[in-house]
């Protein structure tokens, strides 16, 4: 298989459990960078704080094109280059109010940040200095911000867990995005919708793209390139979707170790 590019998810694929880059998968991406390979990452963080955490681990470089908001934004450390995935006005509308009515608390992305009504979410990016004052913002009324993407659910038991999967109905995504974080998207916003555009862009097709991650957003991406795989630590679901899964989790260099194997 002719891999020319590699996409990563970052939290528990790339990033360790202490939000670092083991210098093992570090070399193994640099490595395949001089092999000519191009390298993205596609994370289900809002892109203020993937560009944060990209430019401070030092990957990639300025014009390097990544996909933030788990397939809704396309963006280089520069700008954002295309935002995509919205709710209609209606399926937002109807979401806000069965959240109101089952008094759960949600953070909402858009292209311009994070909107939330508990300021309890503005803790949600505490790396963040700059990004966060202007990326994240406390609101009275989340019904009345433009251009939702995702609702995103911090929850504390099973219970709230599956009172947030009962909000949305079948014409939405409603999955785990890792830890425990829940998320609402359009059926249209998914990292491969993201992947596609990143394809079209750089002219590789699909087929000759490798990703790799670990929770279940990542699942249209591992299943939709050329070469989809995860690492040792991923879920039940990523794991039955990948072509190829590392013995390492992402804390002993499981990208790394599937980069050797199959890619290099």
């Amino acid at each position: 298989m002719n891999i020319k590019m590699l996409v990563l998810d970052l939290d528990d694929t790339l990033l360790m459990s202490d939000k670092k880059v083991n210098p093992i998968d570090r070399e193994a991406l640099i490595r395949c960078e001089r092999k000519g390979l191009m390298i993205s990452s596609a994370s289900g963080r809002f892109y203020g704080s993937q560009r944060f955490f990209l430019k401070e681990l030092e990957l990639g470089n300025p014009d390097t094109i990544h996909i933030g908001d788990g397939g809704g934004t396309i963006f280089t450390q520069k700008r954002l280059l295309r935002a995509q995935g919205y709710f209609s006005d209606n399926q937002y509308r109807s979401l806000i109010n069965k959240i109101r009515e089952k008094k759960l608390s949600v953070a909402v992305t858009t292209p311009n940040g994070v909107f939330f009504e508990d300021p309890s979410y503005g803790e949600y990016y505490p790396e963040i200095v700059s990004e966060k004052k202007r990326m994240t913002h406390c609101v009275p009324y989340l019904k009345e911000i433009s251009d939702p993407m995702r609702i995103i659910f911090k929850y504390s038991s099973e219970e709230e867990k599956q009172q947030f999967r009962t909000v949305a109905d079948d014409s939405l995504s409603c999955y785990h995005a890792g830890r425990n974080i829940m998320e609402i998207a359009s059926a249209h916003l998914n990292k491969l919708n993201g992947i596609k555009v990143l394809s079209d862009i750089v002219g590789i097709p699909l087929e000759n793209i490798a990703a790799i991650g670990d929770s279940d957003n990542d699942l249209s991406m591992i299943e939709g390139v050329g070469l989809g795989m995860a690492v040792a630590n991923a879920s039940p679901t990523i794991k039955n979707a990948a072509m190829y899964i590392s013995s390492s989790d992402n804390d002993h260099g499981g990208v790394a170790e599937l980069i050797e194997e199959y890619i290099l």
